[in-house]
């Protein structure tokens, strides 16, 4: 028999045995043997087989299939018979806003100007990137020139292209008077060589000689941007035997009200980030090529700079990203 569909006396379809049987609770051996001797009745209604050839029948729809067709449309009628969600057109569905003002930040720290391991020409690619990337500033985390210290003029001082504190001073202003964006700036411990033993605050005086560069602080300085708090940290310790591992201890010495929503911490000429705590932290590379005396104590130096985006939403920083441009040199 050349099965087509089995028909209702009330008007029901069912494209196979199986079908009516879970429809009438029955076992699809039993229909079988009723219809192969002409019909099946079950609560009053008749079965019987339409065979190929036979006239077609006109198929009833019940109100649910009505309703069905008058909301949805073709296309989405084709999703539900797979199985697959639909959005419902007729209910008034709010609209959520996520995120808030997007901000993009370009990234630097420990370029130490003056240094014969530092290549000028990476704060120049620094600086066009930034622009070309369409960053809003430039966050500095510290050690913009080499300096200068006594405990190691006796080799240190064969590692500069420019010596004292009048040279690396006018060459950083030279170097950053390339920069057309906003720079904001912290010193680093090689930038208070000079202040330690002379008094003068390098980063301070190159900022104050610049109209696009702002002096944060020493070491450590927090920044407010549509109510999220970005702190640029310095430090004065030294690598940690992980990567992350200095990054949590920062973390972990913060008191819980005073978190900045993202740190960037410089000084270890090392790029890692994690999130901890609810704060984005960032440990930011160097503009300055491994030197002899970290190649002495066995320690790598990742360079190259970044940029960060986030937007921020009602005191909260949402959908961070960082990105590492780096150098191989």
């Amino acid at each position: 028999m050349s099965l087509k569909k089995i028909i209702g006396s009330d008007g029901n379809v069912f494209r196979s045995i199986s079908g009516l049987a879970k429809f009438v609770h029955k076992r699809r051996n039993t229909i079988s043997g009723f219809l192969k001797q002409g019909s099946f009745e079950h609560n009053g209604v008749k079965y019987h087989y339409e065979e190929e050839g036979d006239k077609e029948v006109t198929v009833r729809e019940d109100s649910v299939i009505t309703e069905l067709k008058s909301r949805y449309s073709k296309e989405e009628l084709s999703l539900l018979a797979k199985g697959e969600g639909m959005h419902d057109k007729n209910l008034d569905y709010p609209k959520i806003h996520l995120y808030g003002k997007h901000h993009k930040i370009g990234i630097i720290a420990d370029g130490h100007l003056g240094s014969k391991y530092s290549p000028i020409e990476w704060h120049y690619e620094a600086f066009k990137t930034f622009e070309k990337e369409g960053c809003e500033c430039i966050l500095h985390g510290g050690d913009m020139v080499e300096g200068l210290t006594p405990r190691r003029i006796s080799t240190q001082i064969y590692e500069l292209t420019h010596i004292g504190y009048k040279a690396q001073r006018d060459l950083a202003i030279d170097v950053f008077s390339k920069c057309k964006l906003p720079v904001y700036a912290i010193s680093g411990n090689h930038d208070n060589f000079f202040k330690e033993y002379a008094g003068a605050n390098i980063v301070e005086d190159i900022c104050s000689s610049l109209p696009n560069m702002t002096y944060l602080g020493d070491n450590q300085a927090d920044m407010d941007i549509d109510g999220i708090t970005i702190r640029l940290f310095h430090g004065g310790d030294g690598n940690s035997y992980a990567l992350s591992y200095r990054l949590q201890k920062i973390i972990e010495s913060l008191t819980g009200g005073k978190k900045p929503n993202i740190l960037l911490a410089s000084h270890v000429h090392k790029f890692c980030y994690i999130f901890d705590r609810h704060v984005h932290a960032v440990s930011t590379p160097t503009l300055q090529m491994q030197t002899s005396w970290m190649a002495g104590k066995k320690l790598a130096a990742h360079t190259g700079f970044l940029i960060i985006e986030f937007d921020t939403h009602n005191g909260s920083v949402c959908n961070f990203q960082v990105k590492l441009f780096p150098f191989y040199g």
